[in-house]
């Protein structure tokens, strides 16, 4: 009996050993999985802790990363947020933020000279078209920087082969002047088949030259109209003074002598009335002379070539008198549309000829004039 119930206290200690294990092991199980999501709980927070103090300590420099990408882009207003610390990412970011104020005002003064700059380039633009001087600037190399309309159009060059063009190339005698250092001269400049007078002023500097030009030719020309004026009257009223005596000696002698010739009756008349004509036609040429130093204005009507051939042969005939001249013509007559009272004067067009054959020639020839119609 005493065997069969310590067998049996044997089983019931061995029952609860076994429940006791179950219960151990059961318990273990909870307290591995309760430390297991502790331990997961843990590293969780460590890592948002770790990234939340990552984050902070890498927020300036992205801060600086997009605050440079916004001043590539052209925002200079841009500014990253700083510190009072005294670490390498507050100076840094105090560093970004001087250098970008310091853009800003500098771009700001840049923007506002290249207005100023472009207004005032405006203003002497529109200055430079307003003077009737020609204008053109050259730099230090000799090239045309500036060039106005006028200079354009005494040079009778397009704008486009001015600009940046070698002053020697668009402007020999220019070039010349700038090459002896002249500042003032007057030349004469050849544009299109027009010879021009040019008063030419040239000022120099350290950068370049600065050439000013104006067509004097119409000046001079006034200039010379008025001194031949002047001189032309002054001539006009000593060859004035002359001409009515010779008319009334003329017309004394025709009224006088004319009935009482017996011989040559005609080359008396012919010769008187030629007198009295031309003294007539040289008093209009003088009034004209003496008041405007030109010739008189052409009346063109219609005229028989015969008779005005006739007037003219008449006075070679006068004049040269060991000569024997005979008058040949057709007996259809010929009608020709001219001055008759200027027939045997010398054009414009051959006077202005003569003057330049001599002064060419020092020593000219003698030039016969033969009677030629206007």
């Amino acid at each position: 009996m005493l065997a069969l119930s310590q067998w049996e206290r044997a089983q019931s200690v061995l029952a609860d050993y076994e429940d006791l294990f179950s219960r151990s092991r059961s318990l273990q199980l909870q307290f591995n999985i309760a430390l297991f999501v502790i331990s997961l709980l843990i590293v969780g927070l460590v890592l948002w802790i770790a990234l939340a103090v990552a984050d902070r300590m890498v927020k300036p420099v992205s801060d600086l990363v997009h605050a440079a990408k916004r001043v590539t882009e052209g925002d200079l207003a841009t500014r990253v947020p700083t510190t009072f610390e005294n670490d390498e990412i507050g100076t840094l970011g105090r560093a970004f933020n001087r250098m970008t104020e310091r853009l800003e005002t500098q771009t700001t003064a840049l923007i506002t000279a290249n207005e100023q700059l472009g207004s005032r380039r405006a203003f002497i633009e529109a200055v430079l078209e307003s003077v009737t001087a020609g204008i053109i600037s050259l730099d230090e190399k000799g090239e045309i920087r500036l060039v106005n309309s006028q200079a354009q159009s005494l040079l009778s060059k397009p704008i486009d082969d001015l600009l940046d063009a070698d002053i020697g190339k668009a402007a020999p005698q220019f070039a010349e002047l700038v090459r002896d250092g002249v500042e003032n001269s007057i030349i004469e400049f050849a544009s299109d088949s027009d010879m021009r007078t040019l008063a030419v002023k040239i000022v120099g500097g350290p950068t370049g030259h600065v050439i000013t030009f104006e067509d004097i030719t119409q000046q001079l020309l006034d200039q010379r109209r008025a001194a031949w004026s002047d001189v032309a009257r002054r001539i006009a009223h000593e060859i004035k003074n002359p001409l009515t005596p010779i008319q009334l000696a003329a017309e004394r002698l025709q009224r006088r002598f004319g009935s009482r010739m017996t011989e040559d009756v005609t080359v008396f008349e012919n010769l008187t009335n030629t007198i009295i004509r031309q003294v007539g036609d040289l008093r209009n040429i003088v009034d004209e002379f003496s008041s405007f130093a030109r010739m008189p204005k052409p009346v063109f009507r219609k005229e028989n070539l015969d008779d005005v051939l006739k007037q003219a042969l008449f006075m070679q005939d006068v004049a040269w008198p060991a000569i024997t001249f005979n008058f040949i013509s057709d007996e259809q007559p010929v009608s020709l549309v001219c001055d008759a009272d200027n027939w045997g004067r010398p054009s414009p067009i051959s006077s202005k000829m003569l003057q330049k054959q001599l002064s060419r020639k020092p020593n000219p020839a003698p030039i016969s004039r033969f009677p030629m119609a206007k």
